[in-house]
This record gives C-alpha cells, structure tokens and sequence, in this order.
C-alpha cells in the first residue's frame, strides 16, 4: 500500500517484475481507499523459494513509494 499516485501500479510492477518473471493483470488487484488518499495493490505472483519471497520483500519494504507490506 502507498500513497494514491497515477503511476504506483505500473512502479510497484516494474520494481517485482525481474524478482518474479511474467505478471500477468488478471493477477493484479488495485483498489483505492475510501478517501482517495491510498491505494492498495495486490499481486500474485508464485515464488520459487524462500530467498525469491524474501527479495520479493526486501523490494517492496525498501521502495520510497510503498508505506505497507503484508
């Protein structure tokens, strides 16, 4: 989840795609909060093992748009 940007769908994507192979959008759910203010993005993605998830993770914690990840 981050703040709402115009652009969080395809960033957030492009930083996962090399960690995780081909995304295809019928795997990919973005809703936006009741205010407007966040968006959520759902990805699902099949990790291979353990150190994949855990890269998968790091990508996402360190990325400057991204303020939650579950």
């Amino acid at each position: 989840m981050g703040e709402w940007r115009e652009d969080f769908s395809a960033e957030i994507q492009r930083a996962v795609l090399p960690l995780s192979g081909q995304l295809s959008p019928e795997r990919i759910e973005v809703r936006e909060s009741s205010g407007g203010k966040y968006l959520s993005l759902t990805l699902l993605l099949e990790a291979h093992s353990q150190e994949q998830l855990d890269a998968v993770y790091r990508t996402l914690t360190s990325h400057p748009w991204v303020k939650v990840v579950l």
